[in-house]
C-alpha cells in the first residue's frame, strides 16, 4: 500500500494469497485488518501485478473462494488492468466483472506509460511520478511464464524512487534493461521480484538499480522451498 503525499490517496498493489496465511488468518484478512486499523476505507487505485493467486487472489477473495476480497470490501477509485495475460485469464475476467458491478473505471496500462502520457491511470498525485516498466503479456514470451506479465512500476517522490514488480523473472528484467535502462539509475528502494528467488533479481538488473534498500517478501514453504531460500538468493546477489 502506498499513501501519497498531497492528499493521502491510497494505492494498493496485490492482495495476498487467500489460501495461505498464519495463525489461522488468511493473508488478505491480515491486509484488510491492517487497513481497518488505520481507518482506510477507500483504495483510490488498485491493481494486481499478475494473475497468480498469491498476488491477485486477495483482491478477489478474503479467504478461500469467499468472494470478499479487497475489491469487494472497500470503495475503489480506479482499477488498473493490462491488455492481455499469459495465463489464469479467469482471474482477470472475475476482476473486470466485479469492477463493472461496482461501476469502477478499469484502465489499461502498458510499458512506457507514465503520469504525463496516461494521467487518468497514473496521475496519482501532483508530487509523484509513476512509470510503467513492464505490464502484461508481451510478444517475445508468448506462451511463457505468466510471472513475466508482472506490472513493474517505478514510483518517484522528490529524490526517492521505488521499484516494485510482482514476480517478474529474468526475461522480464532483460526486457526492462533493453528498453528503460536509463530509468533504473539512482533507485533507493527495490521490492525484490518473485520472493527473492534466483530465477529473478539477476545480477545485471540489481547492478543497474543499485538500491539502497531491498525488501524481500520471503516465500512460504508451500512453494516447495525453504522459507529463507528466496531471501538468500537475493541477498547473495546484492
Amino acid at each position: 500500500l502506498l499513501r501519497l503525499p498531497t492528499a493521502g490517496a491510497t494505492v494498493a498493489i496485490d492482495g495476498g494469497n487467500p489460501y495461505e496465511g498464519a495463525n489461522g488468518e488468511a493473508a488478505p484478512r491480515h491486509v484488510m485488518r491492517w487497513l481497518d486499523d488505520r481507518g482506510i476505507t477507500r483504495l483510490d487505485v488498485a491493481l494486481a501485478t499478475h494473475m497468480h493467486a498469491d498476488h491477485i487472489g486477495g483482491l478477489l477473495n478474503g479467504s478461500g473462494g469467499d468472494g470478499q476480497g479487497l475489491l469487494a470490501s472497500y470503495e475503489i477509485g480506479v482499477y488498473l488492468d493490462v491488455a492481455a495475460v499469459t495465463g489464469n485469464a479467469y482471474n482477470q475476467t472475475a476482476v473486470r466483472n466485479l469492477m463493472a458491478s461496482k461501476s469502477v473505471p478499469v484502465l489499461a496500462i502498458a510499458p512506457g506509460m507514465d503520469q504525463t502520457t496516461a494521467p487518468e491511470a497514473l496521475g496519482w498525485d501532483p508530487l509523484v511520478d509513476v512509470m510503467v516498466l513492464n505490464a502484461g503479456a508481451q510478444a517475445e514470451w508468448a506462451g511463457g511464464d505468466l510471472n513475466n506479465d508482472s506490472v513493474v512500476l517505478k514510483v518517484s517522490y522528490g529524490d526517492v524512487d521505488l521499484i516494485t514488480g510482482g514476480d517478474c523473472l529474468v526475461a522480464g528484467e532483460e526486457r526492462i534493461l533493453s528498453l528503460y535502462r536509463g530509468a533504473l539509475d539512482n533507485v533507493e528502494y527495490f521490492k525484490s521480484s518473485h520472493h527473492g528467488r534466483a530465477n529473478a533479481n539477476s545480477q545485471a538488473y540489481l547492478q543497474a538499480i543499485a538500491p539502497r534498500v531491498a525488501i524481500i517478501p520471503v516465500a512460504f514453504v508451500a512453494y516447495n522451498e525453504g522459507p529463507e531460500q528466496g531471501a538468500l538468493d537475493t541477498a547473495q546477489t546484492l
